[in-house]
């Protein structure tokens, strides 16, 4: 039986054509891939792609949406067709402009369709820092989120707001809240377990919002990190599950910053990774107060400083209240390495330790610097190399500037009796 003229040519057109062949959820990946705009133009393609991009479950919607940045009515036109056209929910969604007052009535409308429609993972920025989008009052009552970032909004949460039960991760940058809010919001989302704030410089203006004592009370966090430009003091009241802390204290001239610091290092019980990011300022706070030998023993097994000055004391003290640590990571890069600082804390290491976790537990050191005379300089790593009885390896790496000036050290840490007969000792130049 011959085949019917033209079909021999449409059965090859098919096979020409793989990529319509392929099932509506991989092309959705493909779409969800590229810029929602080149998405839109694949509708012209055949009938098959006409209204797929209207089924996309991951969006993100920015300033490329429309040809003319400075008319801000062309995107809140686009995003009016994006909820004519829409044939099915949106999973995710992540929106990055430039909110002004005229697009407060679009934007509301489109984010209350989002949480109507099962939402699961919202990430709203704005772009203008002096103008903050007031978040929908409706939108808190969004049960199906799962994840929530706000960038640039004004946060008041409604009175009758008992938490978002779905919501797992809960990031806030630059937001205005004030205190009780903040807590409340953390506290009624049960099931929250990482939690993300950074502040904003200018936000500390405010009297209003300046969060000078946070109660975090979270029994599923797991992860909390906090950037903070105000001095806050954070008291962990129920945090059973917590494993990860990484704070970050901008300077600020606040005398009562380093006793913020010791008092969130002691409540830091369960915790088992620890990051600190430590700035000048508040390290020479350190040095001028009296810092205690140790803390309540701390059940770290991971511990990283970040520090552009000397953290001797501090560092002393954490790896005498840290008896279970197993890796430890420290990086020191001055910004002005040849000033003199008069405030430096001079430390004999061979008067400090050992130290219970170089004796039974740590495995593993890395150490950055950019300046051979630091607080981890040979003392401190000497002290490492004799007393770590279960050291494995210990990578140490020195900026180019002092590439010329190593050679002395180097010889003398790899002539060192080493308390690990297995440990390896390797040495890096970082350009």
């Amino acid at each position: 039986m011959q085949p019917r003229q033209g079909e021999g040519e449409e059965q090859q057109q098919i096979c020409d054509d793989r990529i319509s062949c392929l099932s509506d959820d991989i092309l959705m990946c493909f779409l969800s891939r590229i810029p929602l705009r080149e998405a839109v133009r694949t509708s012209v393609l055949s009938k098959r792609w006409t209204y797929l991009w209207c089924s996309i479950p991951y969006l993100e919607l920015g300033m490329n949406l429309i040809n003319d940045v400075d008319d801000m009515r062309q995107w809140g036109y686009a995003v009016r067709l994006i909820l004519e056209y829409r044939l099915a929910p949106i999973l995710s969604c992540r929106i990055n402009v430039e909110i002004s007052e005229e697009l407060n009535g679009i934007l509301d409308e489109f984010v209350l369709f989002l949480c109507k429609n099962g939402i699961q993972n919202l990430h709203l920025q704005s772009s203008r820092c002096w103008y903050h989008y007031q978040f929908p009052t409706d939108a808190y009552f969004c049960q199906s989120l799962k994840k929530l970032t706000l960038d640039g909004c004004n946060v008041v949460l409604p009175t009758l707001f008992e938490g978002i039960s779905c919501l797992k991760t809960l990031t806030l940058i630059d937001v205005t809240i004030t205190n009780d809010d903040l807590e409340r919001f953390i506290f009624s989302c049960r099931l929250l377990e990482m939690f993300y704030f950074e502040d904003d410089f200018d936000l500390k203006l405010f009297e209003e919002f300046e969060l000078r004592s946070l109660r975090i009370t979270a029994l599923n966090l797991i992860s909390l990190e906090i950037h903070a430009w105000r001095p806050t003091q954070i008291s962990l009241k129920a945090v059973p599950r917590l494993e990860n802390v990484l704070y970050r204290p901008f300077p600020f001239s606040d005398d009562n910053e380093p006793n913020m610091v010791v008092q969130l290092l002691t409540n830091l019980g369960h915790v088992e990774n620890l990051e600190l990011q430590l700035f000048q300022d508040i390290l020479e706070s350190f040095h001028m107060m009296n810092l205690p030998k140790s803390l309540p023993a701390l059940k770290l097994k991971k511990l990283t400083l970040h520090a552009d000055f000397d953290v001797a004391c501090l560092l002393s003290c954490l790896l005498r209240s840290c008896p279970n640590l197993q890796e430890l990571d420290i990086f020191i890069f001055e910004s002005h390495p040849q000033e003199e600082k008069g405030f430096v804390q001079e430390m004999c290491w061979e008067r400090e330790g050992p130290f219970d976790c170089l004796m039974y537990h740590l495995t593993t050191v890395r150490i950055e610097m950019n300046i051979l005379n630091s607080c981890c300089g040979i003392g401190f790593m000497e002290l490492l190399l004799k007393n770590a009885c279960v050291l494995k390896k210990m990578t140490i790496s020195y900026s180019m500037s002092v590439k010329e000036q190593l050679e002395a050290e180097v010889i003398d840490l790899l002539l060192l009796q080493r308390a690990s007969p297995h440990a390896i000792l390797e040495f890096n130049i970082e350009p």
